[in-house]
């Protein structure tokens, strides 16, 4: 991997690093990652694995190189997620070494830590033994750890490069520009879709330092004169809004959605927040290392909804349970095939043959093909609401119910019962409206929403759950 990073960056070497407060070239970013990776190979074999932790996410991109230069193997982590998911990743991942900026992650976590800023090795160490399963492997990903133990997914250095080079023919920004990274590089759409691919095409790299905040991103974005950011669509639409309030034109040229299901409503208030700029919404997974598919900016005020055409080298297939293949604007499951798919989960075969088949990856997703080939992804499999026999899916209840001037925000879920599941909706009310009640807001509903899409279950929140990148957290009851 370091040897394909390194052409790149001999190629910008007056390109930067900068996460507000330090800033370094291409150039010397290169000295010091192979200065860190000296130090790695006087304790480590080759291949072994390192978790990467540290307080702010330019050092964690260091490390990462660092891991790569050394010939190790990085698994990223993020304490926006907890001190708990960075330990399940530790228990899961079999780790006995970590990466930092400062010592007080490895004492707080009990691991043998090299301190990048002092660098020295801290705490007991132990020596690891090769893993044959991870012969030819550039990182291990995790998955699904908030809530329990991660799926460590295996991404293959080829797996990695090649969806980086397939995201590279689309994605059309330009050596110089500044696209800010205010998500932590723990997720492979941030690792591969905005890290590495800026790297590839020589951009200038600002690390957004702080908690997800809004606001906070926003004035980043104006200070700095960002021209390229990538996020989730709520991400956007919150500064979206405070650029509307702030009565501010912000600067960005190129702006990548993923993560959600655009709604049209949404995508309006981005678009007119951001008249002039290129949007994309694109799709993905970790297992695919990993972008799927991308619907180009051309078509974005057409069909915003979309997440577009596949990858050059990958094939998208809907299937039903059987997994007989479905026809045009039939519902049912995505199967991704594609070089860059993951070679399975760490130490999970049983896992791994879950996921992956004859018919290449069951992304987990619903949705359907159109005539032209693109893509709509309409709901998580486990989030498809069954009622009464009809297959009800989130994001449909979640268009309608933000079409209602009240709502803020929304997110649906179903909750199972007695007499099997009903359909609940959590709702942010508008300013003007916060003195709604229930009552009046299922009167509302009750005049425009199809029956059987009502929600039986209704709660007014001040706010909804979401995770440290933003992302709106699915309640599961």
């Amino acid at each position: 991997m370091w040897k394909k990073i390194k052409n790149s960056i001999l190629n910008s070497k007056e390109s930067w690093f900068c996460d507000g407060e330090s800033k370094f070239t291409y150039g010397e970013i290169c000295e010091i990652v192979e200065k860190n990776a000296e130090s790695l190979r006087e304790k480590l074999k080759k291949e072994s694995k390192c978790g990467i932790l540290c307080e702010n996410e330019m050092m964690t991109a260091i490390g990462v190189l660092s891991c790569w230069a050394a010939q190790m193997i990085p698994v990223p982590m993020s304490m926006n997620y907890g001190e708990h998911s960075c330990r399940n990743i530790i228990t899961a991942s079999e780790l006995k070494y970590l990466v930092s900026d400062c010592e007080k992650y490895g004492n707080l976590l009990s691991i043998c830590t090299f301190d990048m800023n002092e660098k020295r090795w801290i705490g007991e160490f132990e020596q690891q033994e090769f893993d044959t399963e991870l012969e030819d492997v550039a990182v291990i990903m995790n998955t699904s750890g908030t809530t329990g133990m991660p799926k460590g997914v295996i991404i293959t250095r080829e797996g990695l490069w090649n969806n980086v080079l397939n995201i590279a023919e689309y994605f059309n920004i330009n050596k110089g520009d500044i696209i800010l990274i205010a998500r932590p590089l723990y997720h492979c759409a941030v690792m591969s879709g905005e890290f590495l691919i800026s790297l590839y095409k020589g951009l200038n790299l600002l690390f957004f330092r702080g908690e997800y905040n809004p606001i906070g991103v926003a004035q980043y974005i104006n200070r700095y004169n960002v021209k390229v950011m990538c996020g989730t669509p709520t991400l956007f639409v919150q500064i979206s809004n405070y650029a509307k309030r702030m009565k501010q034109q912000l600067p960005l040229c190129v702006i990548a959605l993923s993560g959600e299901v655009l709604t049209s409503k949404n995508a309006q208030i981005i678009r007119n927040s951001f008249e002039t700029t290129d949007i994309y919404n694109v799709y993905g997974l970790t297992e695919a290392s990993p972008r799927v598919s991308y619907l180009p900016p051309s078509k974005f005020d057409e069909s915003p909804e979309s997440v577009g055409i596949p990858l050059r080298d990958t094939k998208i297939t809907i299937r039903d349970d059987k997994g007989n293949i479905l026809g045009t604007d039939k519902i049912g499951n995505i199967y991704v095939e594609s070089k860059s798919l993951m070679k399975g989960y760490y130490h999970s075969p049983e896992k791994t043959r879950k996921k992956l088949s004859s018919y290449g990856l069951n992304t987990g997703d619903i949705g359907y093909l159109n005539k032209d080939n693109y893509l709509f992804i309409l709901s998580r499999a486990d989030d498809m609401i069954i009622l009464a026999g009809m297959n009800i899916y989130p994001a449909e209840v979640e268009k309608i119910i933000l079409g209602f001037p009240f709502v803020q925000e929304t997110i649906v879920y179903g909750i199972h019962g007695e007499q099997g599941q009903r359909i609940a909706a959590n709702i942010v009310l508008r300013d003007g409206y916060k003195d709604m009640t229930k009552r009046d807001i299922m009167q509302a509903f009750t005049e425009k929403m199809p029956k059987y899409l009502m929600p039986s279950i209704l709660q007014i929140l001040d706010k909804l759950e979401r995770n440290g990148s933003g992302k709106l957290v699915r309640p599961r009851l």
